[in-house]
């Protein structure tokens, strides 16, 4: 979903077009490019599997759905909902097999193990409040 060109890495143009396509804004080229180099532990000017792991792992940037402004949380709330495709309130396995298989980047189990880890959560869904935890870290 985040590498819209499928080459296995996220650049400032692929958070550009996440953006416009799922939060419904526009980011500049400089503000998508402070966004990547927030997460760009090796500084080649992208960020790969390992430093999205890495990101989303220490998700400690935001500590609830709160911190978000009420736009941001609507955004975020519409892009939720999206990828929630049985509308249980909850991204599970299915929800986020679905929605990356329909980006063309489907994800084998141990990238969909990886990615719910990365909640925080001990189950095999996220919430909302997960949700927002994760987007924040990548967002801000």
């Amino acid at each position: 979903m985040l590498d819209r060109d499928g080459d296995g890495i996220i650049r400032g143009h692929d958070l550009s077009a996440f953006f416009d396509a799922y939060v419904g804004e526009s980011l500049t080229e400089e503000e998508a490019a402070s966004m990547i180099a927030e997460a760009d532990s090796d500084g080649d000017g992208a960020v790969d599997l390992h430093e999205f792991q890495q990101l989303t792992a220490s998700a400690e940037i935001l500590s609830s759905a709160n911190s978000f402004t009420r736009s941001h949380r609507a955004a975020l709330c519409r892009v939720f909902n999206i990828l929630d495709a049985d509308m249980d309130g909850l991204l599970g396995r299915d929800d986020l097999r679905s929605a990356m298989a329909m980006s063309g980047q489907p994800l084998a189990e141990s990238e969909l193990d990886a990615m719910l880890a990365a909640s925080g959560k001990s189950t095999d869904t996220i919430d909302f409040s997960a949700f927002c935890r994760l987007m924040g870290s990548i967002l801000i």
